[in-house]
């Protein structure tokens, strides 16, 4: 019997007369000339509990044997036996924005759109925000004056007052964020953790870098490259001479310390910008309507200059979908006058990777609710997966995932679908790798679950519901003539125990379906076989649709048809 055009990508968007495929918690595959088929199916992975946490996580980031998370206005790290530690209980600003992360050599930070930025000391154990520019004083000396009263003289005079912190850079003992207790003109006092440590008399390149002024920046990103925190920032202010073109660049090493000079902002075609992301030596600013890179000249407390003499004509619509997967950055993203599309870069060039099916369901959202989209990137067996979910709560939510490994052999965009149990968008929202295993945060309920290709179930509550794994084939044409459709195999592969395929057709392009015919399935290797399914005329597709908590995989389809008049 012939084969069927069964095994494909999610390709059916505003015409499925033309193509219907869709692949809805199957991934498709690709694998070289020898191999029984060159495409199959195989089930996308479940879900199950990982850890129960005090509330719907806001952000994650996975460092050195942790997970770090923001629930609600708190603060948490998670390691990989499930021990929770919190870090600041209260201590981060209201919001339920999501919170972006970065690291450094000692340091996690994170913002949320809050004029704020939260770094954590992951070596000393010590939680800091962030909510005022530092300026920089030259230090010749720090003596203990009393017990764990220390001194410092500066060599100019200061503005510090009683209450403000300080941080100390070129000194030996004094490495901590202390607060100011008593002040004159080039001196000022603060309390050291212990009275043991000895004096510095002659300091050369010493400096205090005392928090004054409100911070009036209000980032969403954070990003790190060459030792460097980089921000950017969503408000104009014209009193303090800001604007949201601009990025506002760390002192090295020290996610606490920034200075209002040490800004850029983006210069080759400046619009706001919406994210901020390292990679591969260069920083992406990405806007609204044009994406730039920067290079660090190495020249300057803010080095970063434009790599090139103008900017990609790509905006940024989903900050939040801004993802490194396999050798590019993919990204929700628009022209002036286009409509949303998912971007790939490739070295300095954008190449569009969503197909013509996602690129219909993303324009029956608004630019603002796509602003909401999320998405993370992950790498297993070989495949390297961006995970997007967008939508609203009327039309619904969607997940859709592109695998760029697989599309560069396959010579098709390689995406799929993934749901819930219920149908509805895939649980998982932020995303980090924790030793060996793949972490995500339940977009609804107080839970961190792995992602696991040996688990067939999501799990909802304490509840697990089997998934249900949807493949829709491309159309069977006939010339307009008649087709008598007498059989039909579906040739799967099943290793452990029972489970039902159910199957129905569309003689329609795919907008109606027949009511489910229904065949058991055991044994590892497997030939499901449906009989007597009628006449079509021009077109048939066919839908097959398994829920078993089984692992399954979909090799091809044949279907014995006899052609006639109508």
């Amino acid at each position: 019997m012939p084969k069927i055009p069964l095994i494909g990508v999610s390709d059916s968007g505003r015409t499925p007369d033309i193509n219907s495929h869709r692949a809805v918690n199957l991934m498709p595959q690709i694998r070289n000339t020898g191999a029984k088929e060159q495409f199959y199916w195989i089930g996308a992975p479940g879900l199950k509990d990982f850890a129960t946490i005090a509330g719907v996580s806001r952000g994650q980031w996975a460092l050195d044997g942790y997970i770090y998370y923001v629930v609600g206005t708190s603060f948490y790290k998670i390691d990989s036996a499930g021990a929770i530690t919190t870090i600041s209980n209260g201590g981060v600003t209201s919001s339920t924005n999501t919170c972006v992360f970065a690291n450094n050599e000692s340091q996690v930070a994170f913002v949320q759109g809050t004029d704020e930025i939260y770094v954590y000391d992951f070596i000393d154990d010590v939680f800091t925000v962030v909510e005022e520019w530092s300026t920089e004083y030259p230090v010749t000396q720090i003596v203990n004056v009393s017990t764990t009263t220390y001194r410092a003289t500066t060599s100019i005079t200061h503005s510090a007052i009683i209450g403000d912190d300080v941080i100390f850079k070129g000194t030996t003992n004094f490495n901590r964020a202390y607060t100011i207790t008593a002040v004159a003109a080039t001196t000022f006092d603060f309390t050291h953790i212990n009275s043991t440590d000895a004096d510095e008399t002659s300091l050369t390149d010493a400096a205090a870098f005392v928090r004054e002024d409100d911070l009036p920046v209000t980032p969403t990103h954070i990003t790190y490259m060459d030792s460097y925190g980089i921000v950017n920032n969503t408000t104009n202010d014209d009193d303090e001479g800001i604007r949201d073109v601009d990025f506002f660049v760390s002192y090295p090493s020290d996610f606490r310390i920034w200075e209002p000079a040490d800004t850029g902002s983006a210069q080759r075609d400046p619009d706001a910008i919406k994210a901020i992301f390292a990679f591969q030596g260069d920083l992406w600013l990405f806007g609204e309507i044009s994406t730039e890179t920067y290079y660090n000249t190495g020249s300057g407390t803010q080095p970063f200059a434009p790599t090139r003499p103008s900017a990609l004509q790509w905006g940024c619509l989903g900050p939040y979908t801004v993802a490194q997967t396999g050798d590019g950055i993919a990204f929700l993203g628009t022209k002036k006058y286009g409509h949303p599309t998912v971007l790939l870069t490739s070295g300095y060039n954008m190449q569009e990777v969503s197909n013509h099916a996602l690129d219909y369901n993303l324009s029956l959202f608004t630019p603002a609710e796509l602003a909401e989209a999320t998405a993370f990137a992950y790498h297993e067996e070989g495949s390297e997966f961006y995970v997007i979910t967008f939508g609203n709560d009327s039309l619904g939510k969607q997940t859709w995932v592109f695998d760029s490994q697989s599309t560069a052999g396959a010579g098709v965009f390689m995406w799929h679908e993934r749901q819930d149990y219920n149908g509805d968008e895939f649980r998982g929202k932020y995303y980090g790798y924790l030793n060996g295993k793949h972490i995500v945060s339940d977009h609804t309920e107080s839970k961190l679950l792995e992602m696991d290709r040996a688990t067939y179930t999501d799990l909802v509550g304490s509840s697990t519901e089997n998934i249900t794994r949807i493949g829709v084939s491309g159309p069977i044409h006939s010339d307009d003539m008649a087709m008598f459709h007498h059989t039909l195999v579906v040739d799967m592969e099943h290793p452990v125990g029972t489970g039902v395929v159910y199957l129905s057709w569309s003689d329609d392009g795919g907008h109606t379906y027949s009511s489910e015919a229904s065949r058991s399935f055991t044994g590892r290797d497997t030939r499901v076989q449906f009989d007597a399914l009628g006449m079509a005329r021009n077109q048939r597709v066919y839908k097959i649709r398994i829920d078993a908590a089984l692992p399954v995989n979909i090799n091809t389809a044949y279907v014995r048809i006899e052609q006639g008049l109508w």
